[in-house]
């Protein structure tokens, strides 16, 4: 089995510049091979070594002859598993800074920029050798309505209603803000369901000691058989809510084993926002400023 020798360069990317320090910590790779983690705030560089580590033929030809830059699709999976794992290496010290440690909440989750990943046989004098990369990213373009015309005047109709954002807007805006797609989509989910319960307590107040003092109904009734009972319609994005909790129960049980892509988790935030205003429209029929639109809603694409 050939060893080779890896060396993967992130930049730390934060918000504040008081980071400062550097340490080398051993941590584990794959299979319970020791790496360095050379963790260095002066610069804002993670580094991970890992020394010797045996790999199948498949993964060192796959190496030598995959091209330079591949598009996100065609990657071969071996190599994604390789590149995902000196990420996660450099991720698990990083982790246990930023939430034990030093418990500061400036390292954003996507914190490390990816400067390079090499390779080389083990021991070998031979030059470093770039691990070939995927060609992956997320467009979006989106588009902020003008205070003019008929926006200005649903501001002020609005206004005049005493129309005041729902408390779970707060978590839908934070899950439209966040960079992480298995956050956003943890937040969008409890956004759906403050927003729903406050909506349908609008609607009957005696469902208010229902609500929020037993058990909750599953999501889905929310948007289905209860908004239809109390405002006479099932939400058409019931489906995609439903989908949506049991990807946010296997994110909070599982986290580990859930892939979520940018532009899926942006789809459902989209979706949890319509559904939302789908069910306030119900509740104050006729407004126009409450019905479901695109703005501020970006087309995302995995690239």
């Amino acid at each position: 089995m050939p060893k080779l020798d890896l060396v993967a360069t992130y930049r730390i990317v934060v918000s504040a510049s008081a980071l400062s320090g550097q340490a080398i910590i051993r941590a584990k790779f794959r299979g319970g091979k020791d790496a360095d983690v050379d963790l260095d705030f002066n610069r804002g560089k993670c580094i991970v070594r890992v020394h010797g580590f045996g790999f199948d033929n498949e993964v060192v030809s796959l190496l030598k002859t995959t091209p330079p830059l591949v598009n996100g699709g065609d990657y071969p999976g071996a190599l994604d598993t390789l590149v995902e794992d000196l990420r996660t290496t450099a991720e698990s010290v990083l982790h246990v800074w930023k939430y034990i440690i030093a418990r500061d909440e400036a390292i954003h989750e996507g914190a490390l920029g990816t400067e390079s990943l090499m390779w080389r046989e083990a021991d070998a004098t031979e030059a470093w050798r770039r691990i070939p990369g995927a060609i992956r990213g997320a467009a979006a373009i989106g588009q902020i309505p003008s205070l003019s015309g008929v926006t200005a005047q649903h501001l002020q109709e609005a206004v005049d209603d005493g129309i005041a954002p729902l408390v779970g807007m707060a978590y839908l805006h934070r899950a439209k803000s966040e960079p992480d797609p298995k956050y956003r989509w943890v937040d969008a989910t409890v956004a759906a369901e403050l927003c729903i319960k406050e909506i349908l307590i609008s609607a009957r107040g005696e469902a208010e000691v229902l609500l929020n003092n037993l058990p909750s109904p599953p999501l889905g009734k929310l948007y289905g058989e209860v908004l239809e009972a109390y405002l006479g319609e099932k939400s058409p994005y019931l489906n995609t809510i439903a989908r949506g909790v049991e990807m946010r129960n296997k994110l909070v049980h599982r986290p580990q084993t859930v892939v979520i892509t940018a532009s899926t988790a942006q789809d459902y935030v989209i979706a949890v926002e319509k559904a939302i205003f789908h069910a306030w429209e119900l509740l104050h029929r006729g407004k126009a400023y409450l019905a479901p639109n695109d703005f501020r809603r970006p087309v995302v694409v995995d690239l």
